[in-house]
């Protein structure tokens, strides 16, 4: 039998009770210092409770949507339909050998380099019908690395996030905040809005 460190600390009610609620959806390291544990502690006792950060399996109906539509909307829209992320949807379009794309026009690449910067890339994505990851692509193949411009975040939307947090998912926050589920867990932990009170 293992022998425990001189610095084990049994895990309280109250950190498994934490830990069920924000796991798979906070970051493990907002979630570690929320409890006082390490991150590796933290991704342990999950394992031990059954957690799982939210991965869910794959259906062939998704596989047979993405074919479906790739090429033909952006990967943003997909993700909607599919109530996935826009990164787990450009993951599987590779796995299941979706790597082709349309190559881009000389109309295309002049729209990016006159706007980007000016517009985000979920906006250009959406007017050129390409993902937010290809337009980051190109570019930064174009060399351009103009900052796009971040909407501020108002009172108002703090105010809902701190009465939201713990009680709706970051991609529901995401949709009623128009913001991505990244920008939802980056404010939510610089703001400490993850710690209950």
């Amino acid at each position: 039998m293992k022998k425990r460190s001189k610095y084990y600390r049994k895990w309280t009610s109250e950190e498994d009770r934490v830990l069920r609620e924000t796991y798979g959806t906070a970051r493990r390291k907002v979630i570690a210092e929320r409890i006082g544990r390490s991150i590796v502690a933290t991704s342990t006792r999950a394992r031990k409770l059954g957690l799982t950060r939210g991965y869910k399996s794959w259906l062939p109906a998704e596989d047979e949507l993405i074919r479906k539509y790739y090429g033909k909307e952006s990967f943003a829209a997909i993700a909607k339909h599919l109530g996935r992320t826009e990164p787990a949807i450009v993951g599987r379009a590779y796995k299941i050998g979706l790597r082709t794309r349309s190559s881009w026009t000389t109309k295309d690449v002049q729209y990016v380099k006159r706007w980007y910067g000016k517009k985000t890339a979920v906006e250009l994505s959406h007017l050129l019908n390409r993902d937010a990851f290809s337009i980051r692509s190109k570019a930064k193949r174009l060399g351009l690395t103009k900052p796009v411009p971040k909407r501020p975040w108002t009172e108002a939307d703090l105010s809902f996030l701190r009465e939201h947090i713990f009680t709706t998912s970051h991609r529901v926050l995401a949709e009623r905040l128009n913001r991505t589920e990244w920008a939802i867990g980056q404010i939510a932990s610089r703001r400490g809005l993850l710690k209950k009170k």
